[in-house]
């Protein structure tokens, strides 16, 4: 029924993966699990390898599994089975256990492919993964996995997998990727482009996570280009760094939290900045929408006419500065009323 023929050769003309289900695509597509047991794995491996085989054998393999594994129907390709696993759960733990022996004859596209159906649910892509543990996740995403990470980021799926604290020391992906701690091998154009596609993505809460060394994603930035200037690479992990400034001040304006909570939150990263200066530009611009937040408020509460700009008088700035200072405890803020009050001969 159009599925690809399979021609076995040499010792392995009368092998079957699993008596009974393995090609038969009929079955195949009634019990498609069947299709993923690390047997299935294992004898796709040996024909990869068999020279008997002339080494086309497992690229037919592979080709009719994907073809049986992608032309499920809705209900087949998001099924979950007594046992609460899923197909691409099964598929998961395939390619974690023969992905790397397969990768010449392009295994790890039917994970990508199958990642990718349109009629494959986000909720199905969570369940899976939530069911792997932090170790195989790293294994899946990283060294080689940008595609897999990009695909599942596209799709809007699997956000805990990407954005959560599965890395080393508590780092989220984006920090894992961008730390100069580690080798310069991930810092490859498709993982610039993943480093993008989180940032684009992000919340607020997620740029200023902190890692168990209390840097953030945006720290990272500066001695990664300077780096990566020293490899001729610059440019591309440029767009990185300003990407996600242009986001983290973009997510700020955009936040319609309290006051306080975003002045504490501005107030912590100061803390952590290390005096950077790219992160001195987006906590300066953090502070500058804090100030007009409250001197909205005032303008608002005093029924005043021609908006903000109108009245960002000497006087107002201060009572907005004082605001920040004594109800948000906005440490600059404190310590910049303290100075002014000396100069002026005044106690704080």
């Amino acid at each position: 029924r159009g599925a690809p023929t399979l021609h076995w050769q040499g010792a392995w003309c009368h092998k079957r993966a699993i008596e009974g289900d393995w090609p038969n695509t009929d079955d195949g597509r009634e019990q498609p699990w069947k299709m993923f047991e690390p047997q299935v794995g294992e004898i796709c491996w040996k024909l990869g390898y068999d020279v008997s085989c002339g080494f086309d054998g497992c690229k037919e393999f592979i080709d009719a599994w994907k073809w049986l594994a992608m032309g499920l129907s809705d209900s087949r390709a998001n099924e979950v089975y007594p046992d609460g696993t899923t197909l691409l759960l099964r598929i998961l733990r395939c390619t974690l256990q023969w992905g790397a022996h397969l990768q010449a004859f392009e295994f790890d596209t039917l994970l990508l492919d199958f990642i990718q159906l349109e009629r494959l649910r986000c909720d199905i892509i969570s369940k899976s993964l939530s069911k792997l543990g932090q170790d195989q996740v790293k294994l899946l995403a990283l060294p080689h996995g940008a595609e897999l990470v990009l695909a599942l980021i596209n799709k809007d799926a699997g956000r805990e997998f990407w954005a959560g604290k599965w890395w080393n020391d508590g780092d989220n992906l984006l920090q894992y990727i961008l730390d100069p701690v580690y080798c310069w091998s991930r810092r490859t154009n498709l993982n610039a482009e993943l480093c993008i596609a989180l940032a684009e993505k992000f919340s607020l809460r997620e740029f200023c996570h902190l890692n168990d060394s209390g840097f953030y994603a945006l720290t990272y930035t500066e001695s990664l280009v300077e780096q990566a200037a020293k490899m001729g690479e610059e440019e591309r992990w440029l767009d990185v760094r300003e990407t996600l400034k242009a986001n983290m001040i973009r997510r700020f304006r955009e936040h319609s939290g309290p006051v306080k909570d975003l002045a504490e939150l501005t107030d912590k990263l100061w803390s952590k900045s290390h005096g950077l200066p790219q992160a001195t530009e987006v906590l300066e611009a953090f502070e500058q929408n804090l100030m007009r937040r409250v001197a909205k408020h005032l303008v608002d509460k005093r029924g005043l006419n021609g908006g903000v700009e109108a009245y960002s008088s000497e006087a107002m700035e201060k009572e907005v500065t004082d605001i920040l200072s004594e109800v948000c405890q906005m440490h600059r803020f404190k310590m910049a009323n303290k100075s002014r009050d000396v100069t002026s001969g005044h106690s704080e």
